[in-house]
């Protein structure tokens, strides 16, 4: 009787928001959400009455959506739900990741920016941060650990005694070192948002180490002590602050980075690298991103990858040997974790070298792209659909969406962040309406 009486208010819902004016569609919905909740019925927002046009979520065991493992964890909301984000340069410096927090924090609460790295060649577009000279950056894409301690995203970070200098004009790192002159390293982070706690993500230590912490230029009278063996270790820094500085001895293990995080509510970190085709997560050890997507409580894994292959398309069999890349890249994550749920974002509309014209292989690589994805159950977002198909780069770079190598402007990554947000929302409707819970 309960879920008739759902479906009846189900229907009176449809039944008014049809029959409303353009005008008066959201403010009639807004008194009708207000009735479904005292009723017991969850309803988001109106996304419900939509439809998903570029996103595929296939069919998983027992009926169940790629997505639903995820659903859950956001329609029960007991504890930080997390997201994790692998990506390159279209996401590098949390650029869409910044957009699609926004948006899930505002819904579903959540604090803070997630993960941040030491150092970066980029410019991160939620927060500032400055550093000393005499920090190593390792990535599976340049200046390769031959031990693979890696952090989550790819990189890690090690104080040394001597200057290190990136050139962020260069796709690959050009390092220049200095005479040996450091005798520790320091970044200083400055927030301009709100979060609940922050923690630091290293490595296996050798021996314990100690971290000198500064808030808002005071220093802590309790030191951040580096301790354990493990592949992953984390320590949080009690006490929340704008301004956060941490100075670490030569002798610190290798540093993964930061999160700046809430204890529940929505998480998203940005694992975003210039240059990568998305291959070298299959560097980083099994039990590293086994104990990150089990200890951080990591729901939804997304892979934005794509764009930095299709120069390279020049033949059926350049498209095929970069799906098989992708296939088992999404094959080793779905073994690793086969109760989580995945989203791969496919890339938009590129050039030839040197044309405004688009690759003649995108169309094939995209469908293909996206049936590996369906197959290892793996959602898939059509960006270069979204976009409009094929020739539809030049329209976006004229109407300031996109530049003339294909990255997204701003307004672009606003507009696509904002699509991306709607189909999810219509996907998680219908997953509620599905376990009769809406």
């Amino acid at each position: 009787m309960k879920n008739f009486a759902k479906a009846i208010l189900y229907i009176i819902v449809l039944l008014f928001y049809s029959c409303s004016s353009p005008a008066h569609k959201q403010t009639r919905l807004s008194k009708l959400c207000l009735i479904a909740d005292s009723a017991g019925v969850k309803m988001v927002d109106d996304s419900l009455f939509g439809k998903n046009i570029f996103l595929e979520v296939p069919s998983i065991d027992a009926g169940n959506s790629a997505l639903d493992a995820f659903f859950v964890a956001l329609h029960r909301n007991s504890k930080v739900v997390r997201i994790a984000h692998w990506g390159d340069s279209q996401i590098e410096g949390g650029r869409l990741s910044k957009e699609l927090r926004t948006y899930f924090q505002n819904i579903f609460g959540g604090q803070g920016v997630g993960y941040v790295p030491i150092v970066d060649i980029t410019s991160p577009v939620s927060y500032s941060y400055s550093s000393s000279k005499n920090w190593m950056r390792y990535t599976f894409f340049h200046h390769r650990l031959q031990n693979s301690w890696y952090g989550p995203g790819g990189s890690a970070f090690k104080p040394v005694s001597f200057a290190v200098i990136e050139d962020s004009t260069q796709v690959s790192d050009s390092i220049i070192l200095g005479a040996s002159s450091f005798i520790n390293a320091f970044v200083n982070f400055t927030l301009p948002f709100s979060y609940e706690r922050a923690v630091l993500w290293y490595g296996p230590v050798d021996k314990p180490t100690k971290v000198r912490i500064f808030k808002d230029g005071k220093q802590d009278q309790v030191y951040l002590t580096l301790d354990g063996t493990n592949s992953w270790n984390e320590v949080e820094i009690h006490g929340q602050t704008h301004h956060l500085k941490l100075v670490f001895p030569l002798e610190s293990p290798l540093i993964y980075g930061l999160s700046f995080e809430s204890s529940r509510g929505v998480v998203i970190d940005n694992f975003g690298l210039r240059g990568h085709s998305g291959d070298g997560i299959l560097l980083v050890r099994d039990e590293v991103l086994k104990k990150y997507v089990e200890n951080k409580n990591v729901e939804l894994l997304i892979f934005q990858f794509g764009a930095n292959v299709i120069p390279y398309l020049h033949d059926e069999k350049s498209v095929n040997e970069a799906i098989q890349m992708y296939d088992k890249i999404l094959q080793r994550m779905r073994i690793l974790f086969p109760k989580r749920s995945m989203l791969f974002i496919g890339p938009g509309d590129m050039p030839l070298r040197g044309k405004f014209a688009s690759n003649p292989f995108i169309k094939t690589f995209n469908e293909k792209l996206k049936n590996i994805a369906l197959k290892n159950g793996c959602a898939y977002f059509d960006v270069y659909g979204f976009m409009g198909g094929e020739g539809s780069l030049g329209k976006w770079i004229k109407n300031k969406l996109a530049s003339e190598d294909g990255h997204f402007t701003n307004e672009g990554r606003e507009l696509l962040a904002r699509e991306i947000m709607i189909e999810l929302l219509h996907s998680y409707h219908l997953f509620l309406l599905k376990k009769n819970d809406l």
